[in-house]
């Protein structure tokens, strides 16, 4: 590991020294098992996910167009996310929270494929209107999404990887007026040129349908680039930066195409070979959405396990 490897190397070079003046040289082919020994013990354990935060913040619905790793990977977490905005009007100013905790199952497979099933299991929202008001404050608690997903590695190497993936959003959120479905094929990369440095891209097409219960269903195309950077300087700490925006191609009349841009900065430990947390923290910067002041700042939780389980 980086902290420790300095004083390895250091003992490992004054007992190769030592060995060589105390024994006969012909002896000395005997020792690349020593040598092999030290790499291994010097090789990373493989439990660093130096991937993309892959839960989204809202208001991008049903997780898809989120940021995703390219490397296929069995993982297990739990991520929970808190966004807050509101909008000023003549009665005064109006509030909003929106809280998700959501779930995801991710398995690897044949070293290059991705099967995974991401869910919300809960999907609160809270309108306050000022007071006094002719408006109730409003408050809503439903089980949000469901998406299976698949993710196919073409390109592998050292530094580089290249895959292609999608998700299908499926319409198991109740209490809504309009149902959503989608779609989100993506194109994926990740470099790694140093261990502790991982530079991530994500390129999903977003197809969504809007199913209401009386009327014409609503079709919706968005592209949903996303870069980050994520890094490991030492054993258990590092961070994060991600960029994400969200086109909409075909906006309704009146709307714009530049719907948001915005940031997630964050820490993260890996605190266990085989499990990793995040906390992160997302701020808007411009689009639409953000313009209208519907969404001002949040925060982002995932606790991720990689249990090598096939």
């Amino acid at each position: 590991m980086p902290m420790g490897e300095p004083i390895r190397c250091r003992g490992s070079g004054a007992l190769v020294v030592l060995f060589v003046v105390a024994t006969p040289a012909g002896a000395a082919a005997q020792d690349p098992p020593m040598a092999t020994t030290a790499v291994e013990e010097a090789a990373p354990t493989g439990g660093a996910d130096l991937g993309p935060l892959e839960f989204a913040p809202e208001p991008l619905g049903g997780n898809l167009g989120a940021p995703r790793a390219a490397i296929p990977r069995t993982r297990l977490g739990l991520g929970l996310h808190w966004m807050m905005g509101g909008e000023s009007t003549s009665a005064g100013d109006v509030s909003r929270h929106a809280l998700a905790l959501l779930a995801l199952a991710q398995f690897e497979l044949f070293d290059t494929l991705e099967v995974g099933l991401e869910a919300e299991l809960l999907e609160h929202s809270q309108t306050d209107y000022p007071e006094p008001s002719a408006f109730a404050d409003e408050t809503s608690d439903e089980f949000g999404f469901l998406v299976p997903r698949l993710k196919a590695a073409f390109l592998t190497g050292d530094v580089i990887t290249l895959a292609a993936g999608a998700g299908v959003m499926l319409p198991t959120a109740g209490g809504r007026s309009a149902l959503p479905f989608g779609i989100d094929p993506s194109f994926l990369f990740q470099a790694r040129p140093i261990e502790m440095l991982s530079i991530n891209f994500s390129l999903p097409f977003v197809l969504r349908f809007d199913v209401p219960d009386e009327g014409e269903t609503q079709m919706n195309f968005f592209i949903d680039p996303a870069v980050g950077v994520a890094v490991m300087p030492i054993d258990y700490i590092g961070g994060f930066v991600d960029a994400q925006v969200e086109i909409w191609l075909d906006p309704d009349a009146g709307a714009e195409n530049f719907r948001l841009f915005d940031l997630r900065i964050g820490v993260r430990s890996n605190f266990l070979p085989w499990m990793m947390a995040e906390l992160g923290a997302i701020v808007p910067v411009a689009g639409e959405l953000y313009d209208e002041e519907q969404a001002e700042f949040g925060l982002g939780f995932r606790l991720a396990a990689t249990p090598d389980l096939l």
